[in-house]
């Protein structure tokens, strides 16, 4: 689970077992604050085929308003918790479209929605800022379905990867461009930190704050819980 803590609900379903086997520590701490007695809990981490995401092989031609720029991807399902209003206050912030830099957000549409609603929803936050994905060809949405192999070349045809997420399970895109050879930027907290240190990616700031309404519509049983706020001036920074 994402937050800091799991849904009241799932101790019932918890109860008839001997163990739990959780993907981290972040995981651990959720499960403990949501009342699992800590002597049933197991950390399994996660892992990733390494014959596949390797800095060598293959790569993907990008598309051509990023060509020949020095370009930062992301990958991510669209939600809030994925920190995309974050990321895209901050690039802006940090770049003008004619600086010879790119931002390509790889997403996946989990939840059903349109692309013309996510489209605007990225153009709501660019508007407050004073500019639009229109003005922004420097900003691609990319949401063809892609094979393990095809993700694998996409992230060896970029310069580097960030993900500002407000909570990770564990943060597998993050751990696939590190084993691409990607400088890798992420949200100092949270599932990520198992695998993420100050030694081998840039690691952002973060706050634990509660869940916002509109995260909680998004995702019911995020009700009540608290997750991490990245902080975005460092982010721009970084």
């Amino acid at each position: 689970f994402e937050t800091d803590r799991i849904p009241l609900e799932w101790l019932g379903h918890i109860e008839p077992f001997d163990e739990v086997w959780v993907i981290s520590e972040h995981n651990r701490a959720a499960f403990l604050r949501g009342g699992v007695a800590p002597e049933r809990l197991r950390v399994i981490p996660s892992g990733l085929d390494t014959d596949v995401y390797r800095p060598d092989g293959p790569t993907r031609e990008l598309p051509g308003s990023l060509q020949d720029r020095f370009v930062f991807l992301s990958v991510f399902d669209w939600q809030l918790r994925k920190g995309w209003d974050v990321l895209l206050r901050a690039y802006v912030a940090t770049f003008t479209a004619n600086e010879g830099v790119g931002l390509l957000l790889k997403i996946s549409r989990v939840q059903g929605q349109q692309r013309e609603a996510i489209e605007h929803e990225a153009d709501e936050v660019l508007r407050s800022l004073g500019t639009s994905l229109a003005a922004r060809g420097d900003i691609v949405l990319l949401d063809d379905p892609l094979t393990m192999l095809d993700m694998a070349a996409l992230y060896r045809s970029v310069d580097a990867f960030v993900l500002p997420s407000r909570g990770e399970g564990w943060g597998r895109p993050l751990m696939e461009a590190m084993a691409c050879g990607l400088p890798t930027i992420g949200t100092g907290a949270s599932g990520n930190v198992d695998f993420m240190t100050p030694d081998n990616s840039f690691l952002v700031g973060a706050t634990l704050v509660a869940v916002p309404p509109a995260a909680v519509h998004e995702v019911p049983p995020y009700a009540g819980h608290q997750w991490f706020e990245p902080d975005a001036a460092e982010l721009a920074q970084v």
